[in-house]
C-alpha cells in the first residue's frame, strides 16, 4: 500500500509540474554556470549522475506573500551510463535543506518513453534500499538500479528561507555500455 501511495505521489507531482500553464523554458547553454538562478533569486539545485550534470525537467516554488513560479523544460531525457554494480549513485547540489527525496526506477516504458507501470519507488530520506548521505551542501543518493532499469525519476522538496518551498523533478534514461 505504501509503495502505491509513493508511486501516486511521484506521478502526481511530475504530472502537475509538467502540465502547469505559464511555464517558460530553462536555459541550457554552457555559459549558464553550474547553478541556475530563478527570477526571484532562487538557486535551482542540480543532480549529477556519472559525471553528467542534470538540470530539473520541472521545478516550482512558493514564497511567503503568495509568489508562485513554475518552470518546465521539454527536452528529451538525457542518457546516463547504467551502473555495473547495480547501485546508482547521484550527487544532489543545493543551497537549501531537502525535506523530501523520492526516486522511482522504471523498466517498462511506452513508445513515448513514459512509464507503463508503477516501477520501484524509494523514499531516500526515510532510508531503506535508497540511502541519502549529506556533506558540505550536497547529498549523495544511492539506489538500486537493476539490469532492466531504463528510466529514473527523482523528486525532491526543499525548505527555502522565510518559509518558502521549492520542488524539483529530474528525469533521465539509463543506457548500457
Amino acid at each position: 500500500m505504501r509503495r502505491k501511495r509513493l508511486a501516486a505521489v511521484i506521478a502526481g507531482a511530475l504530472a502537475a509540474a509538467l502540465l502547469l500553464s505559464g511555464c517558460v523554458p530553462v536555459a541550457r547553454d554552457a555559459d549558464a554556470a553550474a547553478a541556475e538562478t530563478a527570477a526571484d533569486g532562487i538557486i535551482v539545485p542540480t543532480l549529477t549522475v556519472d559525471g553528467v550534470r542534470l538540470h530539473p525537467v520541472a521545478y516550482r516554488y512558493r514564497l511567503p506573500g503568495g509568489t508562485r513560479r513554475s518552470v518546465r523544460d521539454a527536452h528529451s531525457d538525457p542518457l546516463v551510463r547504467a551502473p555495473k554494480t547495480g547501485v546508482l549513485r547521484a550527487r544532489l547540489v543545493s543551497g537549501y535543506t531537502a525535506n523530501g527525496l523520492y526516486a522511482g526506477t522504471f523498466s517498462a516504458l511506452d513508445r513515448k518513453g513514459r512509464p507503463v507501470d508503477g516501477g520501484d519507488q524509494y523514499d531516500c530520506v526515510a532510508g531503506g534500499r535508497c540511502t541519502l548521505s549529506t556533506r558540505a551542501g550536497s547529498a549523495t543518493i544511492e539506489l538500486p538500479a537493476g539490469a532492466r532499469t531504463r528510466l529514473v525519476i527523482v523528486r525532491s522538496t526543499f525548505d527555502l528561507p522565510d518559509s518558502g518551498v521549492l520542488e524539483a523533478v529530474w528525469r533521465f534514461r539509463l543506457g548500457r555500455g
